[in-house]
Order: C-alpha cells, then sequence, then structure tokens
C-alpha cells in the first residue's frame, strides 16, 4: 500500500488536502480522463454577465431582479452557481462586490474592483455602463 498525499480544489474555490492509503494496480487497457476545468468560465461568458447586467442596469432593473434574471439566463453551470450565490447574498443584504469576491476565480478582479468604486461613489449604474 503506498500513501498518496493531494490537494484539490471544489467548485466553490475551497482548498482540500489529505492523505489516502491505496493500493494501486496498474491497468493498461483503459484511460482514465480527468477534467479539472469542466466548467472553465470564458471571457466571453463574463462579457456577456457584464452586457446583460449593464442593460438591465441601465433599464432601470433592481440590482437583485437583475441578478434573478441572469441566474435565469446564464448557461454556464459555474458561472450560474457564481451568480446564484452571490444573488442569495445580496438579497441577504451584503454588497454586490463583497458577493462577488467569494466568487474571485468566476469573477474578474477588475469587475469586481470597478463594481466596489461605483457602491462607494454612489454611481454603479454608470461604472456598469463605463460612463462617468
Amino acid at each position: 500500500m503506498a500513501l498518496f498525499k493531494y490537494k484539490a480544489i471544489t467548485e466553490r474555490g475551497d482548498v482540500i488536502r489529505h492523505i489516502k492509503e491505496t493500493d494501486l494496480e496498474e491497468e493498461t487497457d483503459r484511460k482514465v480522463e480527468i477534467n479539472l476545468f469542466k466548467h472553465r468560465i470564458s471571457n466571453r461568458d463574463i462579457s456577456i454577465f457584464c452586457r446583460q447586467f449593464s442593460t438591465m442596469m441601465k433599464a432601470g432593473v433592481s440590482l437583485v431582479n437583475s441578478l434573478d434574471l441572469l441566474i435565469k439566463q446564464t448557461e454556464n453551470k459555474a458561472l450560474k452557481r457564481a451568480i446564484l450565490t452571490t444573488y442569495e447574498d445580496v438579497h441577504k443584504g451584503f454588497t454586490l462586490s463583497t458577493s462577488m469576491k467569494k466568487h474571485n476565480r468566476v469573477f474578474p478582479e477588475f469587475l469586481i474592483s470597478m463594481i466596489q468604486v461605483g457602491e462607494i461613489t454612489g454611481n454603479f449604474a454608470a461604472n456598469m455602463l463605463g460612463r462617468t
């Protein structure tokens, strides 16, 4: 039996470390593929999220309702989960930027910073639309 030490990251971004004692036998007939990035979020997905979000903010849709609509419209499962937990946190009273920071592997730091500046200055919608 051999000891194997591993470190893994859950879909939520939590790090898990564990040591496993295993009895291994070589198997040559079968290939095992591990896809660690099966729900990777592309720049295109983030771009679409931002475009839809800014359109809703410009139209006067509330933050909570905008996030709810984005959950329903988003096809990428990892992005959808991140938006859902962000929605839940915002619904509980957390700021949008604080909620999004919990998903820093999903939402780019620049996006979170822009949102935070908008929240602090009171120009959230203008920052989302790229206006000053």
